[in-house]
């Protein structure tokens, strides 16, 4: 069944390209399906990615046209926007040469493919192949309603099962091994899809669009407020900020609808935030020092991630690599046992990047973001339900990244590069729609 369906998909690449990279976007929780060949591990979303990749060149080698018309986003990648160009180069660079320079070669080959080098390679289709902005609708539809079924999946488990989370009640993981696992890839889904029934008018008129958006956004919530996370809460809150300063700043939208959205906003977070602070979650996370504390385990991870850059600043202990460095450096940077005996990230997205990849690896990601928002500035008047989607998505990724990490993990890495090429199709747009 595996193969058929790869061959399907190399098919259907050749054929329509971004009907692949729309189902390849529906697909992102499938790398939890894991396979090894001749002794190298793979996941299912990695074959998919280059059962697609072959059928796209294919498709560049026998049809003109779509030649043509790839070359063309290609040569607007190297003149139009070189500065971001150069950012995501930078970006792939430090990768690799976290790669080099790694503790463990192994397992830092195997993070390159999977956090970096797939991802790029799926941006790189979706770049080539979308036509217009609804191609990339379909694509955000597609990833919002695939949440929303594992989404769906985990409220049934957690109210028919009660998967019980230490001895404070139950939290909802659906088919993750983390409730946050689940937060941290919902949360940004969310929001970029809710900025689309915002913004993007026309798809009221699709009776298909809206409802599939809006089914899936409410189920999406409905399960993120269940995991309990309150890093995604946070990443959340802060999304939705930066999509309710597009909402004024767009003035498109009556005065009754801004005060309406904001009223919603408002009675929605102060509701959520009682809760949290009355929970027992939040008094053993944050109060109980003594005991399995969740705020106390970040503390360890951040001190002793601190220690690792202390003695690896410029290179750090290689891309995937942090649960060594923890093992090696917490018990003598806080001069007892720690709380847990093994991390696998620091919990943190800009001190991840630090202790993976060194000073290097965290200058080419602020370097990237910064291109970001520059290049967004640039393009948000040409597309507002994409750019604001795709700005507040990154927000709501970076506010989570304060007290996790939502970039090394293959949906997460896919997704993250999804919302990066958002901005950068649309300052191809923002070119070229005149001429064509």
């Amino acid at each position: 069944m595996l193969w058929l369906f790869l061959a399907l998909l190399f098919m259907l690449s050749a054929w329509r390209p971004v009907m692949a990279v729309t189902l390849l976007a529906a697909l992102l929780p499938s790398y939890l399906l894991r396979y090894e060949f001749f002794g190298l591990p793979t996941t299912f979303l990695e074959l998919a990615t280059y059962a697609a990749a072959l059928g796209f060149v294919f498709k560049i080698l026998i049809d003109r046209s779509f030649r043509s018309q790839a070359a063309l986003r290609l040569e607007f990648f190297k003149t139009g926007e070189p500065r971001f160009l150069a950012a995501l180069v930078f970006f792939l660079l430090a990768a690799v040469m976290g790669t080099i320079f790694t503790w463990h070669l192994r397992t830092s080959a195997g993070a390159l493919k999977g956090w970096f080098f797939d991802p790029a390679l799926f941006g790189a289709m979706l770049l080539a192949s979308l036509n217009n902005k609804y191609d990339f609708y379909k694509i955000i539809t597609a990833l919002s309603v695939s949440v929303s079924v594992i989404s769906g999946y985990g409220l049934v488990e957690f109210f028919g099962f009660n998967d019980i989370y230490s001895s404070i009640g139950a939290r909802l993981d659906s088919i993750f091994t983390s409730p946050n696992y689940h937060a941290l890839l919902a949360g940004p889904v969310t929001v970029l899809a809710l900025s689309l029934l915002i913004f993007a008018r026309s798809l009221w008129q699709k009776p298909i669009y809206w409802s599939l958006l809006l089914g899936s956004v409410l189920l999406n919530l409905a399960a993120l407020y269940y995991t309990y996370s309150f890093g995604g809460y946070l990443g959340l809150s802060l999304g939705l900020i930066f999509v309710l300063a597009g909402v004024l700043r767009s003035k498109i939208f009556s005065r009754k609808f801004v005060l309406a959205a904001l009223a919603v906003f408002v009675v929605a977070a102060g509701a959520v935030f009682l809760q949290s602070v009355t929970s027992p979650k939040f008094k053993r996370d944050f109060f109980d020092r003594q005991n399995i504390s969740s705020w106390r385990g970040r503390l360890e991870v951040w001190q002793t991630g601190l220690a690792i850059v202390k003695r690896h600043p410029v290179l750090g202990v290689g891309l995937g690599n942090y649960d060594k460095g923890y093992q090696k450096y917490v018990s003598s940077s806080l001069g007892r046992p720690p709380l847990e005996p093994k991390m696998i990230h620091a919990h943190n997205l800009f001190l991840d990047f630090w202790t993976d990849l060194g000073i290097v690896g965290l200058a080419a990601f602020l370097f990237l973001l910064f291109h970001f928002f520059s290049l967004f500035k640039k393009v948000k008047e040409t597309d507002l339900a994409l750019s604001f989607g795709a700005a507040a998505s990154l927000v709501t990724v970076l506010g989570h990244g304060l007290v996790d990490t939502p970039y090394f993990k293959n949906d997460l890495s896919y997704l993250f590069w999804l919302i990066i090429f958002i901005v950068l199709h649309l300052a191809y747009v923002r070119k070229h729609a005149p001429k064509n």
